[in-house]
């Protein structure tokens, strides 16, 4: 659906956008499943070894692909189609998770092995966010803009909400089952893709993208860096996430050390998810009253 198209459906709410529905609800199913593995890769390297540094590095490269891929990504995701882009990265995972439910079966999994799942896995989340990201203007009309991104963010954080508690449940049934339930949450979101209309970028958009890769990430770079508050925003966001991740392991070593079982280990990580829903809900009645910089500013003071 070309971006004209989508500004022209503009009485249709976003529940009956049939494109953004299909999107939106395969995405729900994944991300939970992808939230099941957050917490079930910690726990299933800690049961292998005992090792907290190898359960440290394991997380490592989960968040690495972030740290890494998303200035050449978001430049390669302007220059393929974003549909493609989104099917191959659930497919992908498919396969990967696929390929972990089997080596678990036969007890022939290794840590390296899962360095190189994780990362491969952490890619193509960043490669489908950034297409959907970019595409999302070509499935909703501009004015319902604030309010997709909203759901797409209440979808996240619901994940966090529900995935980590399902995963440490299943893992404490079976260490294999929170991996089953992701590749299954993969193959639903490969599925409900497949049924999005194709069309999810303009000609131009592909067609002014003739220069080098290199000098589109310059290009986005400098844009960046002139953009004070986006640079913040940025910086921040990264310090955050970083500081997360690293607290998130630190607590199910430390839990695991405590004796809780798994159900209890995924509860933790999730409960500050209820507070962070309302934030997303509230985002869109905030952007429309407020300016981005003084909702940045009251985000950090609260």
């Amino acid at each position: 659906m070309s971006e004209s198209l989508a500004s022209s459906a503009v009485a249709r709410p976003l529940w009956r956008n049939r494109d953004f529905m299909l999107l939106w609800s395969g995405q729900v199913v994944s991300t939970v499943g992808m939230r099941v593995t957050t917490l079930a890769y910690p726990l299933l390297v800690l049961a292998l070894t005992g090792s907290p540094f190898q359960a440290g590095l394991v997380g490592f490269a989960q968040t690495l692909p972030f740290l890494v891929l998303y200035l050449p990504a978001g430049a390669l995701v302007d220059r393929w189609d974003r549909r493609h882009v989104m099917l191959a990265a659930d497919g992908v995972r498919a396969v990967l998770l696929g390929l972990v439910v089997l080596a678990l079966a036969v007890d022939r999994l290794s840590v390296a092995a899962l360095l190189a799942v994780v990362f491969v896995d952490g890619a193509c989340f960043v490669f489908f966010q950034l297409a959907e990201s970019a595409a999302l203007p070509h499935i909703v009309p501009r004015h319902q803009l604030p309010t997709a991104v909203a759901q797409n963010q209440a979808r996240e954080l619901g994940a966090d909400l529900a995935g980590r508690p399902l995963g440490g449940a299943l893992f404490a049934a079976g260490h294999i089952l929170p991996f089953v339930a992701d590749l299954l949450s993969y193959v639903l979101g490969f599925l409900a893709m497949l049924f999005v209309r194709p069309g999810l970028q303009n000609r131009s958009d592909v067609d002014h993208r003739r220069r080098g890769l290199l000098a589109d990430i310059s290009e986005g770079l400098v844009w960046l860096w002139h953009q004070r508050l986006m640079r913040a925003l940025v910086a921040l966001t990264g310090a955050v996430n970083l500081v997360l991740s690293a607290l998130t392991l630190v607590m199910i070593v430390r839990a695991q050390e405590l004796g809780a079982s798994p159900s209890l280990i995924g509860v933790m990580p999730a409960l500050p998810g209820g507070t962070a829903i309302a934030g997303a809900f509230a985002a869109p009645w905030l952007h429309r009253r407020l300016r981005p910089r003084t909702v940045v500013i009251g985000s950090l003071w609260l």
